[in-house]
This record gives structure tokens, C-alpha cells and sequence, in this order.
């Protein structure tokens, strides 16, 4: 029981200071981006850690983001959370596509498992290689009911030029 309190203390460390450098350096956080949705409501995270972020303030999809968009913070987030790099990465990844009016959780990941790894990646992709991936890649893992079609893959690529945050 101990190690457990410790390991909540030291998210709640790592939350409080985390916010309250982003609100030195952003501000505030009170834009809302375009897909940001309760942590309760997505099924990104494992339930223990998803519930210890809730509990310390980390609310919202665009608040994990804030906490992961400098790769510092995914340094410290893979020391406190217990997931791997790689997994810190992906859910980074995940959560920096979201931004874009349209791509919810599944539709991020499909694009992730499709090779895009950052808005700036999207915003170059062939529309019609994209698709031919995002449609194979669904096909096998079944991430979501019907597969995106030509025009959701034009308009994501077209928006994710215009994202405000992006991964450094």
C-alpha cells in the first residue's frame, strides 16, 4: 500500500509542477482545442493511471497533451506513469492528431498505426497512400465500424496544417 502512495505522490508532483509551467509558458489554458475529451470517457490510458491523473487535476485530452507536447515532459511522464517510452510516445502522438476538428481517439489511431506520426506528417501525406494504409490497418485491427473515406482523409490533412500544438 505504501509504493502506492508514493507513486500517487509523485504523479501529483509531476502534474502540479507540469501545470504550472504551461500556464508560464502558454498562458492559459482556457482555448479549447478543436477534439479534446474527458480522460474517463477514451480508452487511451490503463484504468489505475487514468484515474490517478483524473484524480490529479488531468481532467481532458488537451490537458495530457499540454503535459506531453515538450519531450521533456514525456521523459518525466514514462518516469511517474510507469509506461514505456515507446507507449508515452504513441499516446503523445495520439493526442497531438486529436487536435484536429474531426479525428477523434480511434480515428488518431488508426493514423498512428498507419505510420503518421506527427501533425506535420499529416500535413504532407498523400491522400490517396493514406487512405489505401488507414483502410488496411483497420481492416486488421478493427479500430473503428466503417473506414474513413477519401474526403475525411483530404480534410485531415488540410487541417492538420492549421494545428496549434505540435510535439517538440
Amino acid at each position: 500500500m505504501r509504493s502506492h502512495r508514493t507513486s500517487t505522490q509523485r504523479i501529483r508532483a509531476f502534474v502540479l509542477g507540469a501545470s504550472a509551467a504551461l500556464l508560464l509558458f502558454f498562458g492559459a489554458l482556457g482555448t479549447a482545442m478543436a477534439s479534446h475529451y474527458d480522460l474517463q470517457d477514451v480508452e487511451l490510458l490503463p484504468e489505475a493511471l487514468r484515474d490517478s491523473l483524473i484524480a490529479e487535476g488531468v481532467e481532458n485530452t488537451e490537458q495530457l497533451l499540454m503535459i506531453l507536447l515538450e519531450r521533456q515532459g514525456r521523459i518525466e511522464f514514462v518516469a511517474k506513469s510507469g509506461l514505456d517510452a515507446a507507449a508515452v510516445e504513441k499516446l503523445a502522438q495520439t493526442l497531438e492528431l486529436m487536435q484536429i476538428n474531426g479525428v477523434g481517439p480511434k480515428a488518431a489511431t488508426l493514423l498512428v498505426l498507419s505510420g503518421v506520426n506527427s501533425v506535420a506528417e499529416l500535413a504532407q501525406a498523400d491522400v490517396d497512400s493514406l487512405l489505401s494504409a488507414v483502410i488496411a490497418i483497420n481492416m486488421e485491427h478493427a479500430i473503428t465500424g466503417a473506414d474513413p473515406d477519401r474526403e475525411n482523409i483530404e480534410d485531415w490533412v488540410t487541417r492538420a496544417a492549421q494545428v496549434k500544438y505540435q510535439l517538440r
